[in-house]
C-alpha cells in the first residue's frame, strides 16, 4: 500500500506542477496581447516625430507589459526610437537609436547576384 500511495503522490505533484507550467505560460501569452495594434503604434510614433516615417517595429514585453519599440526616421534621416505602451497608446520614452538601425528583412533585394 505504501508502494501505492507514493505512486499516488508523485502523480498528483505532477499534474500540480504541469497546472502551474501551463497558468504561467498562459499569464505570459496575455501580458504580451497589446490592445494596441502595430498600426496604431506606428501612426502614434510618426506623430511624435517631425516628419517621421516608421520604419521598424518589435513588441517586447517590459514591466510586465507589451511595449513596442518603433524606430521611426525623421527629415534629416535621423533615427529615433519611440516606446509606446502596447495597452494604452502612450508614449514612454523618445530616444535616438543608438545602436544604428539595421534592415532586419531577409530580402537580399539590394545584393547583386554574381551567378
Amino acid at each position: 500500500m505504501n508502494k501505492m500511495m507514493s505512486l499516488a503522490l508523485v502523480g498528483a505533484i505532477a499534474l500540480l506542477i504541469l497546472g502551474v507550467g501551463l497558468i504561467t505560460a498562459s499569464v505570459i501569452d496575455e501580458a504580451m496581447d497589446p490592445d494596441l495594434s502595430e498600426a496604431e503604434a506606428m501612426r502614434i510614433a510618426e506623430e511624435e516625430i517631425e516628419g517621421g516615417e516608421a520604419i521598424d517595429i518589435e513588441l517586447e514585453e517590459e514591466l510586465g507589459g507589451p511595449v513596442y519599440e518603433v524606430k521611426v526616421v525623421d527629415a534629416d534621416g535621423t533615427v529615433w526610437e519611440v516606446e509606446i505602451d502596447g495597452d494604452t497608446g502612450e508614449v514612454l520614452e523618445i530616444e535616438l537609436d543608438d545602436d544604428g538601425y539595421e534592415d532586419d528583412d531577409d530580402d537580399d533585394d539590394d545584393e547583386e547576384d554574381d551567378d
